[in-house]
């Protein structure tokens, strides 16, 4: 027989039931919540007047946490998976992301040099019209001159 104190025996399987009494909720990764299912231990039948256990009832106590550890074990790699597919998942956007601002950047290029070469054009465009604007402002000052000296000689023959 395997001698342990009823009380410290049932104290690491109270801890132990209290640990699976928590599960994941399968809709959300990180909200936990109770198990129905709980361990009870009924001490009166489960351990002899002198605190100790069968062999047949700690087999059977290592048997059933091994099979909760088990399956704490399929759920923490069930777990590890959907965060690998979602790590996954995430960084396919991450590069999706940087292809698209690599676009945007390659656009933006793109279109500074177009403003320049427009704004280069303007402003020689803008010298060509100063110049024309000079050139009309002195036509206009001849024809001035012009319209003067008609009138001139327009009064010189009336008379």
């Amino acid at each position: 027989m395997h001698r342990t104190s009823s009380s410290a025996l049932f104290s690491l399987v109270t801890r132990q039931s209290r640990a699976l009494a928590l599960r994941l909720h399968p809709g959300c990764m990180f909200s936990a919540w109770p198990v129905d299912r709980r361990i009870h231990l009924r001490r009166a039948s489960a351990w002899d007047n002198h605190g100790t256990m069968s062999p047949t009832e700690h087999e059977q106590l290592v048997e059933f946490l091994g099979r909760q550890f088990t399956e704490i074990d399929r759920r923490f790699d069930e777990v590890d998976g959907q965060f690998a597919a979602l790590r996954r998942e995430m960084l396919g956007h991450y590069d999706e992301l940087y292809r698209r601002l690599e676009r945007l950047e390659q656009e933006y290029q793109a279109i500074t040099q177009g403003l320049r070469r427009i704004e280069a054009s303007l402003s020689h465009e803008s010298g060509r019209r100063e110049i024309f604007t000079h050139d009309l402002a002195e036509l206009k000052q001849q024809v001035a001159a012009l319209q003067s000296r008609i009138e001139d000689i327009e009064s010189r023959l009336s008379r």
